[in-house]
């Protein structure tokens, strides 16, 4: 997932993120190994590559293009894209949904 983003790289990303966890996570294991600092790596990695696969999910769902977020297939900015991307852990599945961006007004005071 680059800086420019499109429907097929970000399609691409997600299974690129997949077969890592499926291929390489999936069978890793610590036979014997009685370090700390090793089993925190390992977790580590696997957590990188869920969150990475998450972002990409949340961009590739965000068909528009805002701030930071540049969709060369969704050049425009969509008002009704006006909300925040939330993932949760519910029952060991994660699950999606978006919130509305709570409007706020200048801040006065520190």
């Amino acid at each position: 997932m680059g800086v420019i983003r499109n429907e097929d790289g970000l399609r691409k990303a997600i299974q690129t993120f997949d077969k890592t966890k499926e291929n390489k996570i999936g069978n890793l294991c610590l036979v014997g190994e009685r370090s700390f600092k090793t089993l925190a790596k390992l977790l580590e990695v696997v957590n990188l590559l869920m969150i990475g696969r998450l972002v990409t999910l949340a961009a590739r769902m965000r068909t528009e293009t805002r701030g930071a977020h540049r969709r060369e297939d969704y050049p425009e900015l969509d008002e009704e894209w006006s909300k925040n991307i939330v993932f949760q852990l519910e029952n060991k599945q994660i699950t999606v949904k978006t919130k509305p961006v709570m409007q706020t007004k200048g801040i006065s005071n520190f």
